[in-house]
């Protein structure tokens, strides 16, 4: 064998460990780096946690209201007499929609829109009356999820008779009870209702009276019972 094939093959043996080194480190360095990059990805995907209900609320945000109303009476009061009636609720719950903030162990309040339709029965056939409230509240809550509501409304109440014969005004009711928020979406409610409209000048049309002037208020009273879902 020649001397420099000798030299040659004696180099190789020397360095192939070396070489050999090298290779595994760089392979050891890129799989650390993979990992690394795996680990970051990781973290920055995690999910947020999720937001949990304010404590200081028992309910917030906004509202839809489902309410059944019992022992429902009508009055018309004048200067001269007042009449009163007995009312069915027409629909099968009145529906609402508004805006709860109902704190714990502090004032908040609720507002909202709300519509029912109710049913006069008569000896010559029953009379529909369709009612519209705005209200708003002041609320208390307690610790438990009780809490007290209590506020006013303005109140537009039809009838197609009345409003063709009278000039109508929305009138200022008031309502008030105790709530139950059994969970931070859902809440049972029962109190009492007044519901207001009055009723004015002769107005000329089809079922006007001949009479100089008319005065007086409609007014419903009732016993509500409800519950809320608040989103």
């Amino acid at each position: 064998m020649p001397i420099n094939c000798l030299f040659l093959a004696i180099f190789l043996l020397l360095c192939a460990p070396a070489l050999g080194k090298q290779s595994l480190d760089d392979e050891s360095s890129e799989a650390s780096d993979i990992q690394s990059n795996s680990n970051e990805q990781l973290r920055t995907q995690a999910p947020e946690p999720v937001a949990e209900q304010d404590p200081s609320y028992q309910a917030k945000g906004f509202s839809l209201m489902l309410s059944r109303e019992l022992n429902v009476r009508i009055f018309a009061d004048s200067d001269f007499a007042t009449g009163k009636a007995e009312l069915d609720q027409r629909n099968a719950a009145s529906i609402g929609l508004g805006y709860n903030a109902i704190r714990v162990r502090n004032v908040g309040g609720s507002l909202g829109l709300v519509y029912n339709g109710y049913e006069l029965r008569g000896n010559t056939g029953n009379v529909d009356i369709d009612v519209f409230r705005a209200f708003a509240n002041l609320t208390y809550g307690f610790n438990g999820g009780f809490y007290f509501y209590g506020g006013g409304n303005i109140s537009y109440i039809y009838n197609e008779f009345l409003n063709d014969a009278f000039t109508a005004s929305p009138t200022a009711g008031l309502q008030g009870g105790i709530g139950y928020q059994l969970t931070p979406n859902f809440a049972f409610t029962f109190g009492g209702l007044i519901q207001q409209t009055g009723y004015s000048r002769i107005e000329a049309g089809e079922n006007s009276f001949n009479i100089e002037e008319t005065d007086f208020t409609m007014r419903t009273q009732s016993i509500n019972t409800g519950v809320t879902a608040t989103f």
